[in-house]
């Protein structure tokens, strides 16, 4: 279990990888973001072919946080996103890396029970190229602190 004090600025998580599929990308786009470049691979649209939503690589993106990162910490959700960047097209049938940088961590002064990450979530392509960025921040417990402390 990780809490608050466990992480340091500076520490970097790896997430793992995704790879989305053309069906995945239209089945995503037809329920959540229906632009036609999230439903067809047309070779002269915009962006030269389908693309995933920036949501949907957002969604793909936070499945990994959680299941690599959150999922053994105490957590206790996040309160906002500082900022979101969606850089490149996420294309179907490549393999996408994320990581997760820690950039702030602050105990709060009004409940010492928890405190505040800053952290950023990194998205790259095969070749190492950025095409998402995501900073957010997320609550966590302290340890052995008492739960609703002042």
């Amino acid at each position: 279990m990780r809490y608050l004090e466990d992480f340091q600025v500076g520490q970097t998580f790896e997430l793992g990888e995704f790879t989305l599929t053309a069906e995945d990308i239209i089945a995503f786009g037809e329920r959540y973001d229906p632009q036609s470049f999230h439903l067809s691979d047309d070779a002269d649209g915009p962006f030269g072919g389908l693309i995933a939503s920036g949501w949907q690589t957002g969604s793909n993106c936070q499945h990994l946080l959680v299941t690599k990162l959150l999922g053994d910490s105490a957590s206790l959700g996040s309160p906002g996103v500082e900022r979101i960047r969606f850089l490149k097209p996420v294309r179907p049938g490549v393999s996408y890396a994320a990581r997760f940088k820690v950039q702030e961590v602050t105990p709060s002064k009004r409940r010492e029970d928890r405190g505040t990450m800053l952290g950023q979530i990194l998205l790259t392509d095969p070749k190492g190229v950025l095409v998402y960025s995501l900073d957010a921040f997320i609550l966590f417990s302290r340890q052995g602190a008492t739960p609703g402390g002042a």
